[in-house]
């Protein structure tokens, strides 16, 4: 039915209050992510895919005022994917000593059309960042090879001639003093440097990635393995797409290569869409918001293999913080809940802040907040049910905390948020219990682009099937006690899972714990009581073998 603009949400409030009718809501109007018209990009760049790169060009494309360095064997002026005289520049050869940085090896090639191929042109590829770039600085020789003194000579040229990103994908065995001090050189200019690790599949270092003032990247696979050919050190910062990766190559030709060479121009791209966002973000800001906002592989936190994660853009340039909880209650009798928002910076910095309640698209924005360093605003909505709840740093460089404290019928619980640049697919609980005088929920998110379809598993049994839409909250719950639980999105939508449960007048909320995560084979606790004189009733340790064979625990 047609309404007045303005009344819409009042008008379905109001049919949704008639018995008759099942629900009522606007008719939204939502838009599908930036797609390019590249012929090949849907064929066969599956890396642009796994960096959340169309989500990323809602946001920005990236600006022809940021320039991106490609420190290799040159580019092929010809190729009709780089040569558009608004993105190619005039370039220096350091091997010949002239003006002409023409490849005549492809390496250079490939890793220039990575980054910044021209876009949306109907021909060819996709690059990370559409609108930098690209300066070439031909340094090594037709067969690949680079001399100490024309890798500095060419990180110098680069930054004199205003180069905002240098991509170098190569490396020495040897943290030569002859380039350190032109790293240096650039990193005091602001500029942002990336290196590729290395390909001898050891943890030994590789330079100029090692060095510090660069950033790191290791390589991974179309499944997010690291690559076997793949640095994995403390150097590592970020790993990228860098196996089977399509980009262009000489004589107006593409090809299919892979090493960490190819992942290096990834990171590239998403620092100059992170600049093209905000030029006046320094090189560590960069460093911090791509690592901080990569999504987790391998064991928890920092890891050689992987870095902080697998990079993705569009949680970098919306800094993840978009921090989620599940849902939100302030209706239901006894519950009353607040939504956290902390700002931990001790220097001059404000968080600003939005918090949103229910599906993205409408956002139902609750408020927007400045919050000084050190402080924390405490929101609360009366009337407000729904989810999921989001909340998100619209600075592109500040931290925040996020979490939800709940009393329900005068007891306490704080749930601390998850975010979203940590969201996998499947996750696992120790315990279920919905017998009386428990009642519990398993609260599910969808998170991804599409519907997802989730499976949930008690004790390895199938106990439903579910289809959520994008950016909706569902809850599920059974008449048994059992576990463990897995809740599994099975078309691989990234899911935020929790588990609440009431319990003679209280509330308990827990996290799911990522399926990735279950690296472990030893735990600690901090006290464990089951005193009746301390008035505990009980407590249970609650261990789960989510192993192939018998735990001997």
């Amino acid at each position: 039915m047609a309404v007045i603009s303005g009344s819409e949400k009042t008008k379905s409030g109001i049919l949704s209050s008639n018995p008759l009718v099942v629900y009522a809501e606007p008719n939204y109007i939502g838009s599908a992510s930036t797609i390019p018209n590249d012929p090949s990009y849907s064929l066969y760049q599956w890396n642009l895919g796994k960096l959340n790169a169309p989500q990323a060009w809602d946001i920005t494309t990236g600006s022809n005022n940021v320039i991106i360095a490609i420190v290799d064997t040159g580019v092929d002026y010809s190729h009709l994917d780089l040569n558009d005289p608004q993105k190619l520049l005039p370039g220096w050869d350091f091997v010949n000593n002239d003006n002409n940085a023409q490849d005549d090896n492809g390496h250079g090639t490939h890793v220039a059309g990575i980054a910044a191929a021209s876009t949306n042109n109907s021909r060819g590829i996709a690059g990370t960042s559409w609108g930098a770039r690209i300066l070439p600085v031909k340094v090594a020789n037709n067969n690949g090879l680079v001399t100490a003194a024309n890798l500095a000579s060419g990180i110098r040229y680069a930054v004199d001639n205003g180069a905002k990103v240098i991509n170098m994908s190569l490396s020495f065995s040897v943290n030569s003093q002859t380039f350190v001090d032109q790293i240096n050189y650039a990193y005091s200019h602001n500029v942002v440097m990336v290196g590729a690790a290395g390909n001898d599949g050891s943890s030994t270092y590789r330079y100029p990635a090692s060095s510090d003032h660069v950033i790191s990247v290791a390589a991974t696979d179309s499944n997010d393995a690291r690559a076997s050919f793949s640095q994995f050190n403390d150097k590592v910062a970020v790993a990228a797409p860098g196996v089977g990766i399509y980009s262009t190559y000489l004589f107006n030709s593409y090809a299919s290569i892979g090493g960490t060479s190819m992942a290096a121009p990834h990171v590239s791209g998403v620092a100059a869409l992170l600049l093209s966002q905000n030029a006046s973000r320094t090189p560590d800001q960069i460093k911090y918001m791509i690592g901080s906002n990569a999504e987790q592989k391998g064991t928890p936190g920092f890891n050689p293999q992987y870095g902080f994660g697998r990079v993705n853009a569009y949680y970098a340039l919306t800094n993840h913080i978009n921090y989620l909880m599940p849902w939100y209650d302030q209706q239901s009798a006894g519950m009353l809940d607040w939504a956290m928002v902390a700002n931990p910076n001790t220097n001059t910095t404000t968080l600003n802040s939005s918090l949103t309640i229910g599906p993205d698209l409408p956002a139902s924005l609750k408020g927007t907040y400045a919050t000084n360093p050190g402080l924390s605003v405490t929101p609360s909505f009366s009337g407000t049910m729904g989810g999921p709840v989001k909340a998100s740093s619209s600075d592109g460089s500040t931290q925040a905390l996020f979490s939800q404290r709940t009393l329900f019928n005068g007891n306490f619980n704080e749930t601390m948020g998850v975010p979203e640049s940590k969201l996998e697919t499947d996750y696992y609980f120790p315990w279920y219990d919905n017998t009386s005088p428990f009642n519990t929920f398993i609260m599910i998110t969808n998170r991804g682009s599409q519907q997802a379809n989730v499976q949930v598993f008690v004790h390895g049994n199938l106990k439903g099937t579910y289809q959520i839409n994008p950016n909706a909250a569902s809850s599920v719950t059974y008449s048994l006690t059992d576990g463990p639980v897995e809740v599994r999105s099975t078309n691989n939508q990234k899911l935020l899972v929790s588990e609440r449960t009431l319990y003679q007048g209280g509330f308990n909320e827990i996290m799911g714990t990522p399926a990735s995560t279950l690296t472990n084979t030893e735990y600690g606790y901090t006290f464990y009581d089951s005193r009746p004189e301390d008035n505990f009733s009980g407590d249970w340790v609650m261990i789960a073998n989510m192993g192939g064979s018998t735990a001997h625990v």
